[in-house]
Order: C-alpha cells, then structure tokens, then sequence
C-alpha cells in the first residue's frame, strides 16, 4: 500500500506560502498543513541591521519543536475549551462584522485573545483583552481608508484622527466633541 503514503516533495518544489523575515511557510505533505523553514537571517531595528548567521535556522526550529512538545505536554485547553473559544470567536466576529458595517466600516481582521475566568468552581472561557482599533482593521467603506494602527504602522500620520472618526461613527463621542489626548488625570 505505499501508493497510499504522501510523497515526499523537495522544499524547493513546495508551494511557498509566505515568507517573513525569520521563516518561509510552504504547503504541507497533507491538506491543512504548512511546513516551517526558518531562516538563519537576523536582523534588528526594523531590518536597518542584517547578517546571515549558518545554522541560526536549525538552531531555531529545533527550540521552538522542543518547546512546542513540551508546551502540548501540560493541556493548554481542553478539546472543549477549543470548541468554547471557536464558538466565541465566532460570536464576537459576527457581532462585530454587523456591528461596524452599521456604520460604514469594514472589519477587515481581528485579534482576540481568550483566557478562563474561574467563579466559585465554575470556569468558562472569556475575551480576555481589549478589542480597539489596536487590535482591529478597520477600514471605511466607501474610501477603503485605513481607520486603525495600520496608520502608525505605515507612517501615515492622522492616527488620533481616525480613530476619533470611529468613536463617532459608533456614537461614543459626539459630532462635535473635542478629543481629549493629554491621557488620564489624578482625581485628589
């Protein structure tokens, strides 16, 4: 039956997925699957600094497999716990989706992190850290412009300015609401 086995493929023939500073991703041997290939280029300050360093690669991929196993070792979650957070990211991603296209933006992606929050013996999983225009992409409807982080990211100035725009949009400050930025103040 070895016509039932994958086939090994050379990476060079792999579909490459995509590439970063420190890995390439290539289309795994099954459906589903990515193989790492990480790189033994190292670099520093926003990729002004840049050296190739032979066998940085291996050396990385053999920690992170190592930490990896040993991470699977003490049950991060439960498969109830995945299916509990599948369901919530779900949730908050349907409501969200609805939520912004109310007001002429378009959730582009999100990140969510989940945590356990334990009452008496109880426990159930819940969104653990902020959802904001740091954690969101979020784009205009009409004019595609960028309402989120991505315009710090980029150098594109007018941060405050957008994110102000979606405050608006979601009525949280009014029309003409002057935004407070000299951050929060000691109340005696």
């Amino acid at each position: 039956m070895d016509f039932l086995k994958p086939r090994y493929i050379p990476m060079n023939r792999r579909r490459r997925i995509y590439e970063g500073k420190a890995k390439v991703l290539f289309e795994g041997p099954e459906p589903g699957t990515l193989i790492q290939h990480f790189k033994d280029d190292a670099t520093a300050f926003n990729a002004k600094k840049h050296e190739v360093i032979d066998g940085k690669g291996v050396l990385n991929n053999r920690i992170s497999e190592f930490l990896f196993q040993n991470l699977n070792d003490i049950g991060w979650a439960t498969p109830q716990e995945i299916d509990d957070i599948m369901a919530l990211a779900i949730r908050v991603n349907d409501f969200l989706t609805g939520l912004f296209l109310g007001v002429g933006i378009r959730l582009v992606d999100f990140k969510m992190e989940t945590g356990r929050l334990w009452e008496n013996d109880m426990m159930r999983i819940v969104v653990a850290d902020e959802i904001s225009p740091d954690s969101c992409r979020l784009w205009d409807m009409k004019t595609k412009d960028k309402l989120d982080k991505d315009r710090f990211r980029r150098d594109m100035g007018g941060l405050i300015e957008a994110y102000t725009e979606v405050a608006r949009r979601l009525g949280i400050i009014a029309e003409n609401e002057p935004v407070v930025s000299s951050g929060p103040k000691l109340v005696q």
